[in-house]
């Protein structure tokens, strides 16, 4: 997350939407302290991957005009994204690694998506893994009506120079630099394809996203 006073923006980063370069470019900007979520104080509520809603609050909560602020964050496929955050936890998370090491089975990506829930307030994942609530969102849930401008990062290149001129900031000479590598699609059945599909029909139909052809 980025909060620029001088030039009155804020970058919010929604996990795993390829946009964590963008993220770094614009960190020169940052003028607050961005905590880890278990380190937040009152003092510095800020913490990264913090949801438009409570940013929001905390700047009511400091007396700050939220509405006077440029607010800007990045989408991605959902397709893309869940993939992603399923190899993340299968990756790092302790728990399915000590299942893997002992040879216990771990859900696969068309078990696990079906048990996600994206709401804020949900008791899956531990504090320090609230990303995963967060990556899970459709945009318009993370959104909650307060953005600006939502940028596709699949449409960064073409999208981003007009938001950096209208901030006064300087165009980086090659914004494809700016692009995340992907996690290479997992397979999954056609049933969730559909599921996912409802589940995220608004994030779909906004910004033209295609299912994979990628098929158990």
């Amino acid at each position: 997350m980025i909060i620029s006073h001088r030039h009155r923006f804020i970058f919010f980063h929604q996990p795993l939407t390829h946009a964590g370069h963008l993220h770094n470019y614009l960190e020169t900007w940052n003028e607050e302290p961005i905590e880890q979520i278990h380190r937040r104080t009152p003092e510095h509520p800020f913490y990264r991957h913090m949801p438009p809603t409570a940013v929001k609050k905390a700047f009511e909560n400091l007396g700050w005009d939220f509405s006077s602020y440029r607010r800007i964050t990045c989408t991605s496929n959902p397709y893309v994204r869940l993939s992603a955050l399923h190899t993340r936890i299968n990756r790092h998370d302790p728990v399915w690694r000590m299942k893997s090491f002992i040879g216990l089975k771990t859900p696969n990506f068309d078990e696990w998506v079906k048990q996600l829930s994206h709401k804020t307030n949900s008791k899956d994942g531990t504090v320090s893994q609230h990303w995963r609530k967060m990556a899970a969102m459709p945009c318009d849930t993370w959104c909650a009506n307060l953005m600006t401008d939502i940028i596709p990062t699949e449409r960064l290149e073409s999208e981003l120079s007009t938001v950096l001129v209208q901030l006064k900031l300087p165009i980086p000479p090659n914004i494809s630099d700016l692009l995340g590598e992907p996690e290479p699609l997992v397979p999954m059945k056609r049933e969730t394809i559909d599921f996912i599909a409802t589940r995220y029909a608004r994030d779909i139909a906004v910004y033209g996203y295609d299912a994979p052809n990628s098929l158990t």
